[in-house]
Order: structure tokens, then sequence, then C-alpha cells
């Protein structure tokens, strides 16, 4: 597995969310590589190996509604993540639990996109503000 060069993480169960995306990160981003991780665990047990962590780390759905507060701060405070864009996806957010991911610090919730357009669009800002980061971080 190639562990140099400008990626992004996703976390998710689901192998066909990551196959959608990864054709976003191909057509839009093709200078970043999509990576999978379908457990926290294996994010963080890779993130324990590699020198260059990713420019932003998406999570969709891959923890219980009721315990994604918990997991969000866990991950933010975790060394690998600090300073991390942490990006929400999901079918929908209700303004309480945005504001509540956003002052967790979260960096956006996103809504999963359903269109190529919708995907183009969430792929380009993503990579905006994996960018911003990195010029941050020079």
């Amino acid at each position: 597995m190639n562990t140099s060069g400008q990626w992004v993480a996703m976390l998710t169960e689901d192998e066909d969310d990551y196959l959608f995306w990864q054709y976003g990160f191909k057509a839009w981003a093709a200078h970043f590589r999509l990576e999978w991780f379908a457990t926290g665990n294996a994010f963080f047990e890779r993130q324990a190996l590699q020198q260059n962590r990713p420019g932003a780390l998406l999570l969709n759905g891959l923890i219980p509604l009721s315990e994604e507060p918990n997991w969000l701060a866990k991950i933010l405070k975790h060394v690998c993540c600090q300073g991390l864009n942490v990006i929400i996806l999901a079918d929908l957010f209700p303004d309480d639990q945005r504001q509540m991911y956003m002052s967790l610090g979260a960096v956006e919730c996103m809504i999963l996109p359903t269109t190529q357009r919708e995907l183009e669009q969430a792929v380009r800002k993503i990579i905006a503000y994996t960018n911003s980061n990195l010029t941050e971080l020079e």
C-alpha cells in the first residue's frame, strides 16, 4: 500500500458508499487517495504505523447515533487526529445535532450526496478543507 502522498480517510461500514466516494475522488481529486476503514480501530491502527496523516476524516454512519458525541470527542482527542478536518456525513442533520458536532470540533456536517453533481461539489469542498489545513501546517 502506498503510504505517501495526500489522502483522505473514510470510516464507513458500507462498501458501496466508499465505492461511490472513491469514484468522486478519482474524477475530481485524482491527486488524493481515498482510503476506506470499516472500523474506528482499523483507522487508529493504521495511523499508529503511518507517517503522513490524512487531510480529512469522513465519518459516515459508523457509530450508533446515541454514541456519536462520545466517539467524535474521542477521535478529536486522539494524538493522530489532533487538528484533523473531521467531516460528519449523514442523510440529514437537525440543527441541534449539527451545532453539537461543530461544537465538538467537526469542521463540517455534510449531507450525503445522491447525484454525480452533488458528489462533485462534496469532493471539491472536502479538498478545499484539506488544502487549507495543509497551508496552515506549512
